[in-house]
């Protein structure tokens, strides 16, 4: 029988988040939203967009601070290049035959950025999940099967995305998107560094 133990001496680092007062996003067509605050997540913010918010198109979103008790008023741009990344074979991923691989295509996103295919399966409370990267120039990936016997038979989700993140202004502030099939979502984290 073989054993191994793992022991980690290093401490995981703690995330400060900070108070930036009301931030509000501007977009594209008019778009207008305050952010709200993540109770949850110190120094969060988050905002459930209305369709349409992120066109296929792309476009540039700009986040304004107002600024508060730990964070001077700021503001930060991001761009969404076009075409957005659109998963050409969602279809693929809705009954997946794990000894062949997924095959996933996609059309668009930001030259240079990368793709992130991800997927979960639980089983009677057996959890496994995938992470891939891949550059968005390849336009295709094959989850291999390697990867997909490793997860419990049972239901789970398939999800293909791009990530966009800000260039750091003055300020330490992270303000990241994520535009997927199933979700649009943008969130801001304030933090110290």
């Amino acid at each position: 029988m073989l054993s191994q133990s793992i022991s980690i001496t290093t401490a995981i680092p703690t995330v400060v988040g900070l108070d930036a007062g009301a931030i509000t996003l501007n977009g594209p067509s008019g778009l207008a939203i305050a952010l709200g605050r993540i109770s949850v997540v110190s120094g969060g913010y988050y905002s459930k967009l209305p369709d349409g918010a992120i066109s296929s198109s792309g476009g540039t979103f700009t986040f304004k601070g107002s600024g508060g008790s730990q964070v001077g008023p700021f503001t930060a741009t991001l761009s969404f290049p076009t075409p957005l990344l659109n998963w050409t074979n969602e279809s693929a991923a809705a009954s997946i035959v794990k000894t062949q691989g997924l095959p996933v295509t996609w059309s668009g996103g930001g030259p240079g950025t990368y793709v992130i295919v991800s997927g979960n399966a639980d089983s009677g409370g057996i959890f496994g999940s995938y992470t891939c990267i891949v550059p968005v120039e390849a336009g295709q990936f094959t989850v291999p099967s390697y990867i997909l016997l490793g997860l419990p038979a049972g239901t789970g989700s398939t999800t293909v995305e791009t990530p966009r993140l800000s260039h750091r202004s003055r300020q330490p502030v992270s303000i990241s998107a994520t535009r997927s099939a199933a979700c649009r979502s943008m969130c801001v984290q304030l933090f110290e560094q």
